[in-house]
């Protein structure tokens, strides 16, 4: 059995926050990533999705129901 010891669990929750802030940084700008855009209306959602695509290629927006 592995155990982490605090500090190491608490540099692995920092250095996995650092890359998620790179990732979000990343994104915001432009770059592809695998995160997902999300948005809390319809409208937002196929500005961007529309915005950003060629005319041939398929944009998808899906919905999620709380």
């Amino acid at each position: 059995m592995v155990t982490l010891s605090r500090t190491t669990s608490k540099s692995m929750q920092a250095e996995s926050c650092r890359i998620q802030m790179l990732l979000c940084y990343a994104r915001h700008h432009g770059f592809p990533t695998t995160l997902l855009d999300w948005s809390h209306t319809f409208f937002v959602a196929a500005f961007f999705s529309y915005s950003t695509s060629n005319r041939d290629t398929d944009v998808a927006i899906w919905a999620f129901k709380e």
